[in-house]
């Protein structure tokens, strides 16, 4: 399942490969601090076979979520809604900022191209406080213009309706009000269809799922597990 919202922010403030502002390491710091907010459960739910991630592009933000059908709609449920709060927990504001700060260390450490710019988000992320996140998740989901998604694999039609109406309910508070959009078709045209397949494109890139490292262990994917030699069970 891949959630894309639609907010220029990220191009305006922190699409962050060519500067370094203090939006963009705040932009981070929410990153971490969200894999810190879902933690046990998406350890969990890894180890069952389902993971996520959120990471910013051109285009907004996108939330990915693979895995069993039955598990998409709990896990993006309540990515989400952790996602979706207005002011975390200091623990976590906290435990984001001191990953973000290892993350720069080690591009710094690594030699990158822009090392000013890397020096210029960690001495950001140093200074922000609590108060300037919750600014900046606060203008982050204020600029949400709309929202797309887009479910692949053999999920029945009723499930898929399920996740549609959760995701849905979920981002009312934060997508404009159109009240045309309760008229819908049920069947979208295969032209409309298709040309809204190809919109995609852009947004099909490769997902760095979390939490890490479980979610990198093949031995997790149950349709890869009975057939790897290193996970033991041949």
């Amino acid at each position: 399942v891949l959630l894309q919202l639609y907010t220029q922010r990220p191009q305006q403030a922190y699409n962050g490969d060519r500067r370094a502002t203090a939006a963009a390491a705040l932009a981070e710091l929410w990153r971490y601090a969200l894999a810190e907010a879902v933690g046990v459960e998406g350890a969990l739910a890894a180890r069952a076979g389902a993971k996520w991630e959120v990471s910013f592009n051109p285009a907004g933000l996108r939330f990915a979520v693979s895995g069993h059908r039955e598990q998409l709609r709990a896990l993006l449920s309540r990515v989400l809604q952790l996602a979706l709060r207005r002011a975390p927990p200091a623990s976590e504001f906290e435990a984001g900022r001191s990953a973000a700060l290892r993350v720069a260390r080690t591009q710094l450490a690594a030699k990158p191209t822009q090392p000013d710019m890397v020096r210029a988000r960690e001495a950001a992320l140093r200074t922000a406080t609590r108060e300037d996140l919750v600014s900046e998740i606060g203008e982050l989901w204020g600029s949400v213009l709309a929202a797309d998604l887009l479910i692949a694999g053999p999920v029945r039609e009723a499930e898929a309706a399920l996740l549609v109406a959760d995701t849905r309910s979920q981002l009312r508070p934060v997508l404009p009000t159109r009240g045309d959009r309760a008229q819908e078709p049920d069947r979208i045209p295969d032209k409309a269809f298709a040309s809204g397949l190809a919109a995609w494109e852009p947004l099909l890139y490769r997902p760095a799922y979390e939490p890490r490292p479980l979610a990198q262990n093949l031995c997790l994917e149950p349709a890869l597990a009975a057939t790897l030699d290193q996970c033991g069970s041949l």
